[in-house]
């Protein structure tokens, strides 16, 4: 018999990574209904949701009615973005139920989501050396990409969603150093740091300005450190060679060419498989509707020719429904603040600024996986389930 620790790291691997079977059985919810119906502990009187969490239940199921309607009222029969917020909506219930039977401390579940992430990064690495690796991988998590020689997806669909895994991940690692004293976890951001450089050019500007100030704290704050100066300073000298030869000449070259189409940013970029394009050739992803209705309240196919998360919402759900999408998540943050100020501020607050940076390069907001991660994490903050935690069983209030 699996114990709660275990059954905890299948049930967070699957919700970050697990993949659809057929296109049709999604085996993120697949696993948590078996988790929660063997569960010897399930009965369902004795389950009670929190108001604060009902609000937030009834907020995503009015953003899924509301597009739902959009898409009816303006004859677009493309369901994806429904079915999008539908799946957001069981899987929050689900983790909420199981996470009530859960009987899991904090910060070994926070352990564990590292543990996951460090096995998407160590996927990361091995994909670059191990070409034959990243076509098995590919396959199985549906990448259906180009595949790059110096560039990996790791455990994910995208490259931008592995570096936000990452950033994540980095964060989740210096919670543990800063409030629970892990020091050891250091090492956890300086290994994500690493395997972030093969994700994109998002990670390298987030990731390094991320990395550079949780070094500059855990050097000023941390009085005995676990990993010694000399560990520390020789990762720094590694840093900053890769910073210098790579990263560095690689983003001036992208930047430059950005501001200046008679720049040719090719000799650093060649073979690099990074896309690059003027402002006005970026710009073009900038799509609004040209129907002011369609603006304000959505219910317009989304254009393929966007990544831009902002612009997709848009188009599916107006202005009018992206700003339900802002509520959803200030009430998430609302929720964690009420029952643990330290985890909102520390934690929390800054899953949520990644949330919203990396929804100008891809759809963040309700996505599969991350959405799952998001939850996973508000609901360990608050307590629910938890040794010790604020929440346990607790009646609404």
């Amino acid at each position: 018999m699996f114990n709660n620790n275990s059954v905890f790291a299948i049930v967070a691997f699957f919700q970050l990574y697990g993949v659809k079977i057929f296109g049709v059985i999604d085996t993120s919810l697949l696993v948590l209904l078996v988790v929660i119906l063997l569960s010897s502990q399930f009965k369902i009187k004795k389950i009670s949701f929190d108001k604060r969490f009902i609000v937030l239940i009834f907020l995503i199921a009015v953003i899924a009615v509301y597009t739902l309607c959009m898409l009816v009222l303006n004859e677009v029969y493309e369901f994806y973005s429904f079915f999008r917020l539908l799946r957001a909506l069981l899987s929050t219930i689900l983790i909420m139920v199981y996470l009530h039977f859960s009987n899991i401390g904090e910060n070994v579940a926070i352990r564990i989501l590292i543990f996951c992430i460090a096995l998407h990064a160590l996927m990361l690495l091995l994909q670059v050396f191990i070409p034959s690796v990243k076509e098995v991988t590919a396959l199985i998590v549906g990448y259906d990409k180009e595949l790059i020689e110096m560039r990996s997806f790791g455990l994910v669909s995208a490259y931008d969603t592995a570096g936000a895994y990452l950033l994540i991940g980095m964060i989740l690692s210096a919670y543990l150093v800063f409030i629970y004293k892990k020091h050891f976890y250091f090492m956890f951001v300086m290994f994500f740091w690493v395997a972030g450089m093969v994700t994109g050019r998002s990670f390298m500007v987030f990731g390094t300005l991320l990395f550079m100030l949780l070094t500059y704290l855990y050097i000023i704050r941390v009085r005995r450190h676990v990993i010694s100066k000399a560990t520390l300073a020789l990762f720094l000298v590694v840093f900053s060679v890769i910073f210098i030869e790579y990263v560095f000449p690689l983003l001036e070259a992208s930047f430059r060419f950005v501001l200046d189409e008679n720049y040719s940013p090719m000799p650093k970029l060649s073979g690099s498989g990074y896309y690059i394009g003027t402002l006005s050739v970026l710009a073009d992803h900038v799509l609004f509707p040209g129907d002011e209705s369609v603006l304000v309240f959505g219910g317009a196919e989304i254009p393929a020719s966007t990544d831009i998360g902002y612009i997709k919402l848009i188009h599916s759900v107006g202005v009018f429904g992206l700003f339900f999408y802002f509520i959803v998540y200030y009430k998430a943050y609302s929720y964690v603040r009420k029952y643990n100020k330290s985890g909102a501020i520390y934690l929390f607050l800054p899953l949520l600024i990644i949330t919203f940076m990396y929804n100008y390069k891809m759809l963040t907001f309700a996505s599969r996986g991350y959405h799952e991660l998001i939850v996973l994490l508000m609901l360990l903050l608050v307590g629910v389930g938890t040794r010790g935690g604020r929440y346990v069983n607790r009646l609404a209030t």
